[in-house]
């Protein structure tokens, strides 16, 4: 019931996250519209080698990503993985999801 099948909005966020060289695979991705504002959820794949710190800073860089070309983000949330990740995950949108023009 909260959720958006606004294609556009899920491009403007995979280009996002495309746009940060160290963040890959964006995935198990939700979009939900509280009161005219967003709230979104992102996993994003990381090399596995780097430190929390390094991982943690690659997070905030997609943030910043996602709100310059978004407006009316109430709140993001990016859960980052080591790329690779097999996990089966159940829900969500990847950009599998979309066609794109890249």
């Amino acid at each position: 019931m909260d959720g958006s099948t606004d294609d556009e909005s899920y491009r403007l966020l995979f280009e996002a996250v495309r746009s940060v060289p160290e963040a890959g695979n964006p995935h198990r991705t939700r979009m939900r519209r509280i009161a005219g504002f967003w709230d979104i959820d992102v996993d994003i794949e990381v090399d596995p080698v780097l430190t929390i710190a390094e991982a943690h800073n690659i997070a905030c860089k997609v943030e910043d990503a996602v709100k310059a070309r978004i407006d009316g983000i109430f709140d993001i949330m990016v859960h980052v993985e080591p790329s690779g990740n097999k996990q089966v995950e159940g829900y969500g949108l990847s950009e599998d999801h979309f066609t794109t023009d890249r």
